[in-house]
């Protein structure tokens, strides 16, 4: 079973790096498309930078208002190329691949599997089923209410959170959460937990004997194998 998760978690990661990597490949190739046709029409046609820029996206968009097009041979053979052959078939794709990365990202996020390349935020780990939707009110609420934490983002993090766990009013708190647990290196790096201002580290349950063990050895974690070295708040179980 553990083999199972550590596989999807890592299946998830890849899924989001690599649509990173489309999106931005795509958006390169459109960019060198658009600068060298650009250039093209400024270098054979003689136009200006506005309407060398004009002519450029609407080609690309296939609008044509018509008041301005290639005359030379040269300049029209650029365009074939790089408008017809290269540039709409690219500009094409790259919607597409922004569709899709925006389509993934609303499913990861769901699941909460998606990394928000967080800095200097409060991350919360561990979070109790007992009265989880009352206890996350609650506490987003007593979070926001302090002006020091005005603007932070807040990050939580616990191994069967769901986008329902998350109540309407938590959410426009500007809460995120993923899944994950402070007993996996691999889930603080993807809560960049490295990065974050101050950590907090919830008791997992507290009728657990070995509960105050736990949360010491997720401070461990945080500590020697994530390198965090920020505030750390810990709640315990038994008070001694």
């Amino acid at each position: 079973m553990l083999f199972w998760v550590k596989f999807w978690r890592r299946r998830a990661h890849q899924r989001q790096e690599s649509l990173n990597v489309i999106v931005i490949k795509k958006m390169a190739m459109l960019t060198g498309l658009v600068v060298a046709h650009i250039t093209a029409m400024m270098t054979f046609e003689g136009l200006g930078l506005g309407d060398a820029i004009w002519l450029t996206l609407t080609t690309l968009s296939t609008t044509g208002y018509g008041d301005l097009s290639a005359k030379t041979d040269l300049g029209r053979t650029a365009t074939i190329i790089l408008m017809y052959c290269g540039g709409i078939i690219v500009f094409g794709a790259f919607i597409a691949s922004l569709t899709d990365y925006f389509s993934t990202r609303r499913d990861l996020v769901r699941h909460g599997k998606w990394n928000f390349h967080m800095q200097r935020h409060l991350l919360v780990i561990g979070l109790t089923k007992l009265g989880r939707e009352r206890y996350l009110r609650l506490f987003a609420q007593e979070l926001r209410s302090h002006n020091e934490l005005e603007g932070v983002d807040i990050l939580l993090m616990a191994p069967d959170m769901t986008a329902e766990c998350l109540p309407e009013d938590v959410k426009a708190l500007d809460v995120r959460f993923n899944v994950g647990s402070g007993s996996r290196k691999e889930d603080l790096i993807m809560a960049n937990a490295a990065q974050a201002e101050a950590i907090i580290v919830l008791c997992p349950d507290p009728h657990l004997p070995e509960a105050d063990d736990i949360t010491a050895s997720v401070i461990r974690r945080l500590r020697r194998e994530v390198g965090f070295k920020g505030r750390i708040v810990a709640e315990v179980a038994l008070d001694e």
